[in-house]
């Protein structure tokens, strides 16, 4: 099947390049396959994880722009910078966690370098074709669940606020008792922006209490947790966009499963979120898949 449509965001510029556009991956077969690295056992495997892989994608030209230009230049800055770009893949299946939410796609990305062209046919051919090297950074494809929390006595029941990237994320409005929801079967990596004016926020799911310590968050910053990437980080970000590195102030325990690290995924189901009630938050809940989705 043919996917919806695929795009490419660069690290270094981040011009969004629609590859479905004047350059055209077609189907782009590549992106859809697995592969687990993993140790075999006498009877079973073990130390199972998704690393970053190659995979080969093949562009067909149907019309001859600086758009290919543009794109070149582009995704060898980023290899050239260590600035892997977004690969992002859309189709037309409900989100799992908001099947009835109406909207009528939904978004996987995952960071990725393109390391490798080569030309398969004359470039001044009625359709020339290049083939890349794509580098699939993380192993994995995320899609992002939104859900917002306001502090108690707001008055409103938005389930909006702006994020700093213009991503279709999928919104989950707000409940009398406080939910969250992993639609997945398996534990999801989790993300928290703390709003301020807030000190030494927290939140407490399944279980998990995630928490910053010796942290003041003013009116107008706010601190984004993010525990999807390696590594893992926790930054503040100013009212005027200045960005202020906190991983230390993370309360991790004794690690994973210890009650209190912040960077715990989210067990599969839905689990009541508790906190303060003093400041806004947003939990999101990375749903993973190998290869994006197959329906579309």
């Amino acid at each position: 099947m043919a996917l919806n449509e695929i795009d490419y965001v660069s690290g270094t510029t981040g011009e969004v390049f629609d590859l479905e556009g004047d350059i055209m991956l077609g189907a782009a077969l590549g992106l859809r396959s697995r592969d687990w690295a993993y140790s075999l056992g006498s009877r079973d495997i073990y130390s199972q994880v998704r690393k970053a892989r190659e995979v080969t994608l093949s562009l067909y030209l149907y019309r001859m722009t600086d758009v290919l230009d543009r794109f070149m230049v582009a995704t060898d800055a980023d290899v050239r910078l260590s600035k892997p770009g977004w690969l992002r893949v859309y189709s037309e299946q409900p989100t799992p966690a908001h099947p009835s939410s109406g909207r009528d796609y939904n978004m996987w990305r995952q960071r990725a370098y393109i390391v490798k062209s080569e030309s398969q046919s004359h470039y001044r051919s009625a359709d020339p074709t290049v083939d890349l090297t794509v580098v699939l950074a993380d192993g994995v494809w995320l899609h992002p669940v939104e859900n917002l929390y306001r502090k108690r006595g707001s008055g409103s029941t938005s389930a909006y606020l702006d994020y700093p990237y213009d991503y279709p994320y999928d919104y989950a409005g707000m409940q009398d008792i406080a939910q969250v929801t992993n639609p997945d079967p398996s534990p999801a990596p989790v993300s928290i922006t703390f709003y301020g004016p807030c000190t030494d926020p927290y939140v407490t799911v399944a279980g998990n209490t995630y928490q910053l310590n010796g942290v003041t968050v003013p009116a107008g910053s706010r601190v984004e947790v993010d525990g999807t990437g390696e590594p893992k980080s926790i930054v503040m970000i100013s009212e005027n966009g200045d960005r202020t590195d906190l991983f230390d102030k993370g309360v991790r325990g004794t690690g994973l499963d210890s009650g209190t690290y912040i960077f715990q995924p989210l067990p599969s189901g839905t689990h009541t979120i508790s906190w303060s009630g003093g400041f806004d938050f947003t939990f999101w809940v990375n749903l993973q898949r190998s290869e994006p989705p197959w329906i579309s």
